[in-house]
């Protein structure tokens, strides 16, 4: 059932950015492989940072991505505004409550470990909504947030990664948060991350996708994820530079990836939608079950709009739930604050 809710107020924050620090650059092999259904990425070029750490480049279709890592022992607590945006950290709050929470976060950081890039065959989807009307969402569950025009330039969301409850070789899920996406309201691009679980294990993961461009799940290899770990995920565009910034943090073990990329406006970037999402991926064109995840426990559900952070609950919302035709998949609870809400499985298809 679609609910809705409107803006009632707004907070103050500034919308995280990144800087590049021009260094000098040493090369590395570049040991793109083809394995099955996979394809490993291994960094290409590495260029050292003034203050110790490092900018690692990966070239993944021709795009060069820029993962930050910090020195060893370094402590975004203890970091100034400037190391901040130097390693890929979203910046520091002014707001008394985002502070707090902010904290909370960066707190949990330990390390940045240099990963393996490995585009899959595991696909993510725009929003189509099926033919039965728009209460039915055949691969999304969750809720999502919409405004006018592109106002919307971040959000972040926390969750507590599930469990993959079957034995099933053909069921996965995912959970993201993401900018754009909404097919049905003229949006034909989407910029996300999250974690996915399927047979193979569980992943860190991001992609990039419009209606012509779609090269599937580009996890993070080197990065551990675990039932009942606690996930922290921040995804923002800075409309400016055309660059699409993001930060993953596991916060149960401390490992976090900060990264950016050039994704052009008018292919990849819609700011009139942010969601908090579980997703059955697809693969060939076919959407696989949904694995048995149970729930899903959302906290920190954030959108960035015209300059300033907002709980998802004070927004404009939509509840999503995955229906195929007269069953239902995956349908979340009402939230339980502005920030909060769990999603539940239902049924695999």
């Amino acid at each position: 059932m679609k609910k809705k809710k409107y803006l009632i107020f707004v907070l103050t924050l500034s919308l995280f950015t990144c800087s590049l620090m021009s260094t000098t650059s040493a090369s590395t092999t570049d040991s793109t492989n083809t394995l099955g259904d996979t394809t490993r990425i291994n960094v290409s070029t590495v260029k050292a940072l003034p203050n110790g750490g490092s900018r690692y480049t990966y070239t993944i279709d021709g795009q060069e991505i820029y993962m930050l890592a910090p020195p060893e022992k370094f402590n975004p607590i203890e970091a100034t505004d400037e190391q901040l945006k130097e390693y890929g950290f979203p910046n520091r709050p002014t707001n008394p409550d985002d502070l707090k929470s902010w904290d909370e976060e960066m707190r949990n950081y330990k390390s940045t470990p240099i990963p393996t890039m490995v585009k899959t065959q595991y696909k993510h989807q725009l929003n189509h909504y099926s033919n039965n009307g728009q209460e039915n969402h055949e691969i999304w569950s969750g809720i999502e947030n919409r405004v006018a025009g592109s106002a919307i330039s971040a959000v972040q969301g926390d969750f507590i990664q599930p469990a993959k409850n079957d034995s099933k070789n053909d069921t996965a899920e995912s959970s993201w948060i993401g900018l754009g996406g909404d097919y049905l309201h003229s949006s034909d691009c989407l910029i996300q991350a999250g974690t996915s679980m399927r047979s193979d294990g569980y992943h860190l993961w991001w992609q990039y996708l419009n209606s012509n461009n779609n090269s599937g799940e580009i996890d993070l290899s080197g990065y551990t994820i675990s039932p009942n770990d606690h996930i922290h995920l921040y995804v923002s565009y800075d409309d400016s530079t055309q660059q699409a910034y993001f930060f993953l943090q596991n916060g149960t073990n401390g490992q976090a990836a900060g990264f950016y990329q050039y994704l052009p406006r008018s292919l990849y970037y819609d700011g009139s939608s942010s969601e908090f999402i579980e997703e059955r991926q697809t693969v060939n064109g076919i959407p696989y079950d949904l694995a048995k995840y149970n729930t899903v426990s959302w906290t920190n559900c954030q959108t960035y709009v015209n300059g300033s952070w907002n709980g998802a609950g004070h927004i404009y919302l939509e509840y999503l739930t995955m229906r195929v035709g007269s069953t239902i998949l995956s349908i979340p609870d009402t939230m339980s604050s502005n920030t909060s809400f769990i999603d539940r499985w239902k049924a695999f298809s």
